[in-house]
């Protein structure tokens, strides 16, 4: 499916989006999406950014895990039209993103900018309701469509007019920044160097069976170690990471329902609890790992053979593009994974939130305290007469 549009938009920053989603619904607002939305933006030699224009790849990993899917796109330079965020905008559906990708880096283009972010996506009438939630940065909602859709949308929100602007990303991040101090995060982790290396790896194949490049040299840079030490490196940051979210997340709810410190400390992840978020996330490198182990053999072989054993050259290369090949999509794989530890942890998350302090104590201990003191008051107050006991001890 191709879409053809001229894009128009504005965003805000939201305070409660348990509000504004409560709202959209009650207006009648359609669900159409809920899960994780990753954003791969390319370019080749800067020529895009001097153009002001956009190469996207956008890949949606449902929440339900009915399998993903992606959209590719171009984005024409940003203007205004009638105070509204406007672009040029040409997408296509893709079932492979994972191949879309490869294309993409075959052509020249690089990732120059990756944005990842949970979403819940709405429909109301012809206008569409995003909100979205970054790593580490305020929830936006933004609202697409044509003009009267668009304030019609924005008014059953029940958020001000004046809070939604005609700004892109950037904005939002600045303001985030001054306002709070801290750095904004719009991409979970900083894969560069483990996408990098399976780009370097096929490069590197392909520079060989040119005979440019000395083969030590090549047997070193790409052998297994280099490749194990890359992944282990990244799925470590990744669990670090995702383990220190939801530690976050889970301080930032119990201060919300005033849950004492104590009771938080039951909460937070245990050390074992976040080895096995690791864990979790490294499962999707088995057929990357199995990819080595033919590597190193492939590696040995070639280590030794001549110029004129072919066959073994020809092994290696090929072992070397299918361990860059799983490398990135054993990367994929990560970042559908982490999507999926936050839904395992939202149960808990939203009991947390559901936590009200028991009333019991307010019963059995406060409320004879309270009449003691009320019997007390009417007694000095000459309303009721003083036990003989009380009366001795006060001197009536």
């Amino acid at each position: 499916m191709t879409v053809v549009r001229d894009e128009l938009e504005l965003k805000a920053r939201v305070d409660d989006p348990t509000s504004v989603r409560s709202a959209i619904l009650a207006a009648g607002a359609e669900l159409v999406y809920r899960g994780a939305m990753l954003d791969r933006r390319f370019d080749r030699k800067d020529r895009l950014r001097k153009r002001d224009e956009v190469v996207r790849l956008r890949v949606f990993h449902p929440a339900d895990r009915s399998g993903e899917w992606g959209v590719l796109g171009w984005k024409g330079a940003v203007g205004n039209r009638d105070g509204y965020r406007h672009r040029e905008e040409w997408e296509s559906r893709v079932d492979d993103p994972r191949a879309a990708l490869v294309v993409l880096r075959r052509l020249g283009y690089k990732i120059v900018l990756r944005i990842d972010r949970a979403i819940e996506q709405y429909k109301l009438g012809e206008a569409t309701l995003r909100l979205e939630w970054y790593p580490a940065m305020d929830v936006l909602l933004e609202v697409e469509g044509a003009p009267d859709e668009i304030e019609r949308a924005i008014a059953v929100t029940g958020l001000p007019r004046e809070l939604f602007l005609a700004e892109s990303l950037p904005y939002f991040k600045e303001a985030y920044e001054k306002r709070t101090g801290r750095t904004a995060r719009v991409s979970r982790a900083e894969p560069k160097r483990v996408l990098e290396l399976g780009g370097d790896g096929r490069a590197t194949a392909a520079r060989e069976a040119e005979g440019n490049q000395d083969r030590g040299r090549i047997l070193e840079v790409t052998g297994r170690r280099a490749w194990a030490a890359a992944w282990e490196h990244a799925v470590r940051r990744a669990g670090a990471r995702v383990a220190d979210a939801l530690d976050a997340e889970i301080t930032r709810t119990a201060r919300q329902v005033r849950l004492a410190r104590r009771r938080l400390r039951r909460h937070l992840l245990t050390s074992a609890e976040k080895r096995a978020i690791a864990a979790r996330l490294g499962a999707g490198g088995a057929t990357f790992v199995a990819a080595l182990d033919a590597l190193e053999a492939a590696g040995g072989r070639v280590a030794d053979a001549s110029v004129l054993e072919k066959d073994a050259h020809v092994e290696w290369q090929e072992a070397l593009r299918t361990v860059a090949r799983r490398l990135e999509a054993a990367w994929l794989a990560l970042e559908a994974e982490v999507d999926e530890e936050r839904a395992r942890w939202t149960p808990e998350i939203d009991a947390l939130a559901a936590w009200r302090p028991s009333l019991w104590p307010i019963f059995v201990i406060w409320t004879p305290f309270a009449m003691l003191l009320i019997w007390l008051g009417l007694i000095l107050g000459g309303y009721l007469p003083a036990p003989a006991w009380l009366a001795a001890q006060l001197g009536f």
